[in-house]
This record gives C-alpha cells, structure tokens and sequence, in this order.
C-alpha cells in the first residue's frame, strides 16, 4: 500500500491534508488544489491492481462517463488520471457534508414523505446514468448520502458510480466478481453471474425502499440464519418468500396492501419483468403511498427538505393501487437453477461478500468510499464495497446531525410540507458495524467528504 503522507502534493497540484480512508484497493484523501486552494476528495487505486493499460484507459473513461451525467445526484469528478510518480490512477471529487442514509436508519425508519423525496432523486439519476449506458450495480442505503449544499438545502448524492464495475474488471484474481454487489440489495442475476443491466438497479432501489420505510432490509432474517453466501444465494435466487406488508408488520410497521405488488414488480426474479424506469417506479410508489412527487427546482432536480420527524406507531399508510400491473412471477425452471448454482459456486471460489452487518454498534456518518478489496465470505464483515470511512459522533435525534459532522440539517419542515405525510411508526433500526478509519489523531472522527 502507497500511503500519501501530510502535505505530500500529488500529481503536481493536490497537495494532501489528510486521509480519510484506506482499503485493499487504494484510499481516498482530502486533498487541496495548490493553486486554487479548492479543499476536494482525492481518491487513488493501487498501481498493482490496475497496471494493464486498457484497464487505466477504462478508468478515464468512467471517469468521464459519471461526470459528463448531468445530474445533482451524482458525486462531480472535476480531475481523472495516472500519477506520473506513483503510477497511481485518480478520481478527484467534490467534498461532501452529511451522512448517509443508513446512518438516519439507525435511529428510525423513515417517513414517505421522505422516502419519496430521498428516492425520486435518485431515480432521475438513474434514469440518466441508464441512458447513458452506466449501471450502478451495488446501490444501498450507504450509497445513498444526504449532503447539505451551500444554500442549506439537502441533497441525495449516489456514491461509487461505475467505480465498482471499472475495479472489478481489472482485478480477477482480487476477489471480485462482476456481479459485484452487496447480497441484501444484490439480484438474482448478480447471484448468477448473469448479464446485469438496468433492471438490476432496479430490484435494489425496491429493496431499499423497503429498508427505508421499515428500518430494516427484506432479507435481514434470512442473512441471519445462514451462514454462508451459498445458502444465502440459494434462496435469493428463487425470489421473495413473503408478501412485504406481512413482513413489514413483524417490526410493527403498518405497510398500505398495494405496496405488495409494487414490490413484487420492483424485485421481480426476470429482470424484464420489473418496471423499465426508476422515475416510473418511484412515481407508482409515491401513489401507493399517498406521498407526491417533489416539484423538479429551477436547475436541479428536485428540491429536499430536512428529514420530518416518524408519527405515533400501527397507523396505516394510505394509498391506491400502483398504475403498473402485477407481473407473477414463475419459479425458475431446473436450467436455471442449474445456471445459478453455477454462477454461485463462481462467486464463492472467487471471494464472497458480506451479508449482513452486525447489530448494536453505535451510529456513525459515512459517505464515499476507499476503493476495498473483497474478503471471504462472512455474515460479520461489510462487503468490498461498502464505505471504508467512518465519522462524527452519533446522530442525537433522528431529524438532525450532529454539528461537530460538519453536516447541520435545518429545521424540521412546517405543517404544510408535512401535511401529507403518511404516518410511519418509531422502531429499532438495524446498525451497522463501524469500518476501520486510517487518519491522523487529529482527523479520525470527521466526516469524510467534509470539510471542518
């Protein structure tokens, strides 16, 4: 591992401040322009893991592809390239204030009205970066983190786009695989080895709605009972056991009955049949829920207020059926199960993920990741692409961050932006287990992507 040290300038214009995370794969930095003096996040992959060339020109080319995508909700690159000292290939990024969204499900699940808000932001992302032939394929609550802009207002920012996927394919003996993802969010397909494509975004983006509004993910009970990626897989790969609502009602969260076919549809087994958009999603979940689409802002994509407060407990959300059909799906035929044994064995001799995190580890605010190599699998390690970056102290409420996070919300929203809120009930969410940090004393417990 090349450690870049205090004040040590990189690539002739970066001159480091501190680092904010490291990996098996390379570490991310806050770095400082020299001569602009912009303070931006610097993240740098390990010579050895990328030294062929059509792998650094694939580098650049992501590179480009995330930051040609105009949209709010993608981390900006302003700088791509190889360090002519280090043979270090770069990403340099904005530096980001806030937490992720798992961090705020520690404390709560969330209310659909943010919900909504927190996921049609991200589905007009998508639907960019789809059309543009980019496909996300690990998205997750920790991938989803909320950053305060300069005016104060909230934003989602997806995290690692297309990073993943340039890693993987330079790293065959690594311990990657091109699935690449993370179990509980992961699709059958990944599971398979199979092409993914948008539809894989897809399946994960309902599998986190369904984390968001219920504090927990669909597959927390059955990651707990197995313990190995094998038998884990065996069952995802077969689809959903049990209707959402049923589910969401063991953790006393009351679901509206027409989120059950939007589910199904969103997690369907056969990537054709789940919905062909993310925006089309979101807007028959916003229905479901009762909850309206946020009103796109001048210049952006659409405005977010502070997180509102979770209401009294067992009250039902309202809602109407989604305008998308119910798609049934068939089980998979016996050439398919035996494709996706296959495909599992592959993901097992070549290194597993984490499936799940462990519970009762106090909150932390995390945000981009350090590049990380994939471990063997295990129920009690993050997977290789979860944020390597820890943060501030824990969240004290669930409507706000602490001030020391450098990433203050404002003020809950009054009545009337809250007014059509369907009640969601306070519960105990699950905690994730804490990463390790390689900082300065000084620097250890700061956001990563902030700035103090």
């Amino acid at each position: 591992m090349i450690t870049l040290g205090y004040d040590h300038v990189f690539a002739g214009r970066y001159r480091v401040v501190r680092s904010i995370a490291a990996g098996g794969m390379g570490s991310v930095y806050e770095v400082v322009h020299t001569e602009t003096e912009r303070h931006l996040a610097l993240k740098v992959l390990l010579p050895s893991l990328v030294d062929r060339p059509e792998i650094r020109d694939r580098f650049k080319k992501e590179a480009k592809i995330t930051a040609t995508v105009e949209s709010d909700a993608i981390v900006q690159v302003f700088d791509a390239g190889v360090d002519a000292e280090t043979g270090m290939p770069f990403l340099v990024m904005e530096l980001l204030k806030g937490g992720d969204l798992s961090t705020l499900l520690k404390r709560r699940p969330l209310g659909a009205t943010d919900v909504i808000k927190y996921l049609h932001q991200v589905a007009v992302a998508l639907d960019k970066t789809h059309k543009a032939g980019v496909v996300h394929r690990d998205l997750k609550p920790e991938n989803l983190y909320l950053a305060r802009k300069e005016d104060g207002s909230l934003q989602i920012k997806i995290l690692d786009f297309g990073v993943a996927k340039l890693v993987v394919e330079g790293t065959a003996n690594s311990g990657a695989t091109s699935s690449f993802g993370t179990p509980l969010y992961m699709a059958p397909e990944q599971f398979m080895c199979a092409s993914v494509s948008p539809a894989t975004d897809i399946y994960s983006l309902g599998m986190i709605a369904f984390t968001l509004l219920v504090g927990e993910p669909y597959w927390e009970a059955e990651a707990a009972e197995r313990t190995t990626v094998f038998a884990f897989a065996n069952l995802a790969i077969r689809g959903t056991t049990e209707a959402a609502t049923a589910r969401a009602l063991k953790r006393s969260v009351k679901l509206p009955e027409e989120f059950d076919p939007w589910f199904s549809k969103m997690t369907a087994v056969e990537p054709a049949n789940r919905y062909a958009s993310a925006t089309a999603a979101i807007a028959d979940l916003s229905v479901v829920l009762d909850v309206p689409v946020p009103v796109a802002a001048a210049g952006g994509d659409s405005a977010i207020e502070p997180p509102s407060a979770p209401a009294p407990s067992h009250t039902t959300l309202s809602g109407v059926l989604p305008t998308s059909p119910v798609v049934a799906v068939a089980p998979p035929s016996a050439n398919r199960r035996l494709w996706a044994a296959l495909g599992v064995a592959l993901l097992l001799l070549v290194g597993g993920f984490a499936l799940r995190r462990n519970l009762g580890s106090s909150p932390e605010i995390t945000s981009p990741t350090a590049p990380e190599a994939a471990a063997a699998p295990s129920l009690a390690q993050p997977p290789a692409s979860a944020p390597a970056v820890a943060s501030e102290a824990p969240i004290p409420s669930a409507s706000s961050l602490t001030p020391a996070a450098a990433a203050a919300v404002e003020p809950a929203p009054d009545a009337s932006s809250t007014a059509r809120r369907a009640p969601m009930p306070h519960t105990s969410a699950s905690a994730t287990e804490p990463l390790e940090i390689v900082a300065p004393p000084e620097a250890s417990r700061r956001s990563l992507y902030s700035r103090e």
